[in-house]
């Protein structure tokens, strides 16, 4: 297979017979140009690939016979998908093929099922066919790279070409897992130089093709017409569960700032054009609008941009800012540039290599702008890089047979999530990690409720290996990821269990999701405030209703956000930093108190690399913009569904007061709602005490069972 890869962190790569499937070699970053017999099949997914220009697949292409560019509406794959996603893929297949009609005269092949029998379709009978796709490390274009690369096999010709979009081919094969290794390594590479105007060297992206080999002669059954969106919609969706399609329907009421309905080649390079020429703050007023009645993720960002303008922010700002009444300056540093361009990066739209070059039109006056655009591609090939590399190491691991590691996209961002247990047919369980943890600390549970569940743990963004974007973190941005993982890839009735911020997360998630499709919650020694009964009527009687009537502003208004200066933000992060990193072990075991020897150099190491990526300091900083949280109270009110409460009663955070905590649960929660269990473990029982925790998860999800049933 054609797919990239790294190496192990020892610089060594592991025995050829346990690697995992790789992704985006360096070879494919110039993939062979096609025989001039042959017929050259340029399959467009929308992983990266939606554009003509620096398309790699494009200039191997025109040395052919014939050319057939061609994308398939699969509905497997569009499952995967939100219908907002849809849409978006939709609008940019559609300007790809008027792109091509328009400067080559060549009409795109539109297929609607099977993405390989479609394809297979287009190479006529023993006749020669190179079918060149783009490889990505999302685990559908991995699966479809596989079952590509099987049919192909049976028939000698066909040879399947993957090609990708690498800023620098020679790193492809990563050898270290530590983003401040790889990056002095680019740094130090030969061509780079020191200085703000000298770019580390990039591959030169490739010209769009002057001419295209025309259609073959031979019929393929082509179909130009792009079906309309609700067409699509309604093909994913056949056959899902009326709960799922209840899921996705009310999902699709909801969105987080700055994501598109429609896309683009055309529209990616004129919003490329204004970030560039016209500055950061103009393309927000003119792409990043607010819609409020989309979520309460665009409620809380609403709140940070409707915050006043202080005076250190006039100093530095621009005639926009101070004439637009929504303070940009308010967001993360970066995060208009990252909230714009994340999703048509990642459908392919924008080329990587094409944004650095662009980053040459932004003047010198707009340094800080100019650098946030570098890190958004920069961290993103990082990201890319990492997860071919944990694909490629991941056989390799000790407990592979119970846990495996895949990657999804969520906005257009990459994040990794383990599944196991798949052929169990046992009830489907997610989990959700605390702040600073990732989806590994769950290896526990993978190990024994892999046998009878079907397991899942993701990694929230900011977090683990998944990307680490700049933008303004909220709980609902986090909340957001949790439901459309399990619309999008669970895509079944489910579970859902979280520790600390975790089970915040998963408790609001569920609430969002509604009883019928997340049918039970676990919390393991939950954040999120919890009050007395007395207590939570009181604050709705005085404040005029819940925090998410006062955030959509039926009730009581929420008090303004007032903007601390980035600056500020980001010298407390790493200040912050500074002090944890060194003292993670010794952090750990205290919050271990009954069995510190779980901390162990799994748990430690994968603490402090995941705290070395790039982004990561913007997780800690952004706590400062959270919103008002919604008390577990008015969760647990809305949810309405049964809740396991596994608490470590010896936790030393909050204060010593987990034992408190823990009573609060059968006095707030009636007794047929709620099944509380305490253990002597601290803050991360699942860790720290599986045993107890897996078998009371298994016998309470068991009798949740039997009670649906």
């Amino acid at each position: 297979t054609a797919i990239a890869m790294a190496t192990a962190t020892a610089e060594r790569a592991p025995p050829a017979a346990a690697q995992g499937p790789r992704v985006a070699l360096k070879e494919t970053a110039m993939p062979p140009k096609a025989s001039g017999t042959a017929t050259a099949v340029v399959l467009f997914t929308g992983d990266g690939d939606l554009r003509l220009h620096d398309n790699a697949a494009l200039a191997a292409a025109v040395t052919a016979k014939a050319c057939v560019p061609v994308f398939v509406f699969d509905a497997q794959r569009m499952q995967s998908m939100s219908r907002r996603r849809i849409r978006l893929l939709r609008s940019s297949v559609a300007d790809l093929a008027r792109n091509l009609q328009s400067r080559y005269g060549l009409q795109m092949v539109i297929k609607v099922g099977d993405t390989v029998p479609a394809v297979l379709s287009m190479c006529a009978p023993g006749s020669e066919c190179e079918i060149y796709v783009n490889e990505d490390p999302a685990h559908e274009n991995v699966q479809l790279q596989r079952h590509l690369r099987d049919a192909a096999a049976e028939n000698d010709a066909l040879v399947v070409r993957g090609y990708s979009s690498p800023l620098r081919p020679e790193f492809a094969t990563l050898k270290t897992d530590s983003w401040k290794t790889y990056y002095a390594q680019i740094c130090t590479y030969p061509g780079a130089g020191a200085g703000p105007d000298i770019r580390r060297p990039t591959m030169k992206r490739f010209a769009i093709p002057e001419a295209l080999p025309p259609l073959p002669e031979w019929d393929t059954g082509l179909a130009g017409e792009v079906p309309a969106a609700e067409d699509l919609i309604a093909a994913a969706e056949e056959g899902l569960s009326p709960e799922l399609k209840d899921v996705r329907q009310r999902l699709d009421e909801e969105r987080n700032f700055g994501l598109l309905e429609a896309g683009g080649e055309r529209l990616a390079l004129e919003m490329m054009g204004t970030y560039a020429y016209e500055g950061a703050k103009v393309f927000a007023a003119r792409y990043l609008p607010v819609d409020v009645d989309m979520g309460l993720e665009q409620r809380a960002i609403n709140r940070v941009l409707m915050a006043e303008k202080q005076w250190w922010q006039f100093e530095a700002a621009d005639v926009v800012q101070k004439d637009d009444p929504r303070n940009w300056g308010a967001l993360a540093p970066g995060e208009i540039c990252t909230r714009g361009f994340s999703e048509l990066l990642a459908l392919g739209c924008l080329s990587p290599r094409f944004v650095l070059e662009a980053i040459f039109a932004i003047p010198r006056s707009r340094d800080g702008e100019r650098e946030q655009l570098e890190n958004l591609v920069e961290w993103r090939e990082w990201h890319r890089l990492l997860a071919c590399r944990d694909l490629l190491l991941d056989p390799t691991r000790s407990d592979f047979g119970t846990m495996q590691f895949r990657y999804w996209r969520h906005n257009g961002f990459l994040s990794r999530y383990a599944v196991g247990g798949e052929q169990s047919g046992g009830p489907a369980i997610i989990l959700v990690h605390g702040f600073g943890a990732s989806a590994d600390q769950w290896h526990h549970q993978f190990a024994e409720l892999s046998k009878d569940h079907v397991v899942y743990a993701i990694d929230l963004l900011g977090f683990g290996h998944g990307e680490k974007p700049a933008i303004s973190y909220t709980q609902y941005f986090w909340e957001d990821q949790v439901k459309a993982f399990a619309a999008e890839v669970v895509r079944r009735p489910h579970f859902v269990a979280g520790n600390s911020i975790g089970g915040y997360t998963a408790l609001s998630a569920a609430t969002g999701l509604g009883k019928a499709y997340a049918k039970g919650v676990v919390l393991l020694n939950s954040a999120g405030r919890m009050i007395t009964q007395e207590e939570y009527e009181r604050e709705l009687a005085e404040n005029g209703g819940t925090v998410k009537q006062r955030m959509m502003g039926e009730a009581g208004e929420i008090g303004m956000y007032k903007p601390l200066p980035n600056w500020l933000l980001a010298t407390g992060g790493k200040a912050l930093f500074a002090y944890l990193q060194p003292s993670i072990g010794s952090i750990c075991k205290n919050v271990y108190p009954n069995n510190p020897d779980a901390v162990d150099d799994r748990l430690t190491s994968n603490i402090f690399r995941d705290s070395e990526d790039p982004g990561a300091l913007g997780v800690m900083t952004s706590g400062a913009k959270l919103p008002p949280p919604r008390t577990k109270n008015e969760l647990f009110e809305e949810y309405g569904g049964p809740v396991l409460v596994t608490q470590g009663v010896n936790d030393p955070l909050g204060g010593g007061t987990a034992r408190t905590r823990f009573a609060l649960y059968n006095s707030v929660l009636p007794a047929d709602i709620v099944t509380a269990v305490s253990l002597e473990a601290g803050h991360c029982p699942m860790h720290e005490a599986p045993g107890p925790v897996n078998q009371e998860i298994r016998s309470w999800v068991q009798k949740s069972m039997e009670a649906f049933a």
